[in-house]
């Protein structure tokens, strides 16, 4: 299957699509082009230049990011909050095919990562971790336990409470080592969990997918290092040139009479929300602590995952394939004339300070958009202050993330809805002249 590509190798996302006369998603060429083309629109303009969604999906070049770079996403992806799953009464394990929590559809169906996010809706991301284990490797790893952030006694007891939690959610299982010991399954790997202070919570929890066990002398692959990239690298290209292209979105157009509105959604539980199949999920254990010391080996208890895990190489690019070809999406649905109501856009637009006078000096006004996503945090900004238009931006960001994180209506889930609702009334998601991007 041919791999889409989202962005290209310049500082501009739509650099080298000659198809796009509006949107060159950005502003932000100036610094290689003196002449910046910005995405310019009236009322007037915005009704009759309505572009077809395939031609705004057209494939562009293939560049990917560097591993420096792939590595500092995931740190950062590390310290996101709300990536932890809090839902208590799934219906079924998160993934699952009759319980996709991605799916594209409607608007996003004719973009060209359609079929891509479709396989891993239906099939679960691809995971190729490298040679099977010996039992040998299996044991070594079981008895080298957790890491000792985890071991501490109230790490221990959060890390007890979240695994029965994630249980509780269909997100992962707990099996007896010893019940498994005569019938290892094929693909079984352990990695240290670690349990790290976060700013938001008392812990993180990370699974260290990069630790190389030394045995007998000799130092063993990680899951990591083994690790086939199958994930699309294309995917992250853009997270390198997000602040960049807002930085420059903001010098390039100052206007002290035309000031930037910002607004930000964040998908809940993040990497949760793809799924690996039933197989796979063996390559992501990790030992549940005890506060035994003399716990025998067959009693130790093993964590089985079946969702992407924070640590993993190519978690960043298979979620990162689903939330560029969403934000795709929103900027093709500003282009439209009108959209429907959204049931989210009064979160969105309660708290929106618009003068009176700011509405009547912009009524005619050319203003610029500018829509950017950085792993699960999608990003808005614009130089309009316009009732009507901020409620179009507004519809176009949230349908634009449901076409490929559908709503629990549609997915058929009893969680919450992807669109974090905690940031929502934190006030993420309301049109402000200053905002916390990342």
């Amino acid at each position: 299957m041919p791999v889409p590509d989202w962005g290209a190798q310049k500082f501009s996302r739509k650099e080298c699509i000659p198809s796009l006369p509006l949107s060159e998603h950005g502003g932000a060429e100036s610094i290689l082009d003196p002449k910046p083309r910005h995405v310019l629109q009236s009322d007037l303009e915005k009704e009759t230049n309505t572009l077809a969604y395939k031609e705004m999906f057209a494939p562009t070049c293939n560049y990917a990011m560097t591993t420096e770079e792939q590595n500092a996403a995931i740190r950062i992806a590390f310290y996101e909050d709300d990536t932890m799953p809090k839902e208590k009464e799934l219906e079924s394990a998160i993934g699952k095919t009759q319980k996709m929590l991605v799916q594209p559809r409607k608007e996003a169906l004719q973009h060209a990562a359609a079929s891509l996010i479709e396989s891993y809706a239906t099939e679960g991301c691809p995971a190729d971790c490298g040679p099977d284990w010996t039992k040998e490797h299996i044991e070594a790893a079981l008895l080298k336990g957790p890491h000792s952030s985890a071991t501490k006694d109230d790490a221990l007891h959060a890390l007890v409470a979240e695994t029965k939690e994630k249980v509780a959610n269909g997100y992962a299982k707990v099996l007896r080592y010893g019940d498994i010991i005569d019938n290892l399954p094929k693909k079984l790997k352990v990695s240290p969990v670690a349990m790290i202070p976060h700013k938001s919570r008392f812990y993180r929890t990370i699974l260290d997918l990069s630790f190389r066990l030394r045995h007998k002398g000799k130092l063993l692959e990680s899951v990591n290092s083994a690790t086939v990239k199958l994930a699309p690298a294309e995917s992250m290209i853009q997270l390198g040139n997000c602040i960049q292209r807002l930085v420059a979105l903001l010098a390039d157009n100052y206007d002290p009479d035309q000031p930037f509105l910002f607004a930000k959604l964040d998908i809940k539980d993040g990497f949760w929300r793809m799924a690996v199949n039933e197989e796979d999920a063996w390559n992501f254990c990790y030992v549940l602590p005890t506060n035994d010391p003399n716990c025998a080996l067959e009693d130790i208890e093993i964590v089985v995952p079946n969702c992407l895990q924070m640590g993993w190489c190519e978690s960043p690019p298979f979620f990162c394939a689903a939330s560029e070809t969403a934000r795709d999406v929103i900027e093709a649905l500003l282009l439209e004339s009108q959209l429907p109501s959204h049931p989210f856009e009064d979160e969105m637009l309660s708290s929106t300070n618009i003068s009176i006078a700011a509405n009547r000096l912009q009524a005619t006004a050319m203003f610029t958009n500018l829509v950017e996503v950085f792993v699960d945090d999608f990003i808005a900004a614009t130089n309009s202050t316009d009732f009507k238009h901020l409620q179009h931006f507004s519809r176009a960001m949230l349908f634009g993330v449901h076409s490929i994180f559908p709503p629990p209506e549609i997915s058929g889930h009893q969680g919450e809805d992807p669109i974090s609702q905690k940031k929502l009334q934190q006030g993420d998601g309301s049109w402000t002249s200053t905002k916390e991007i990342l």
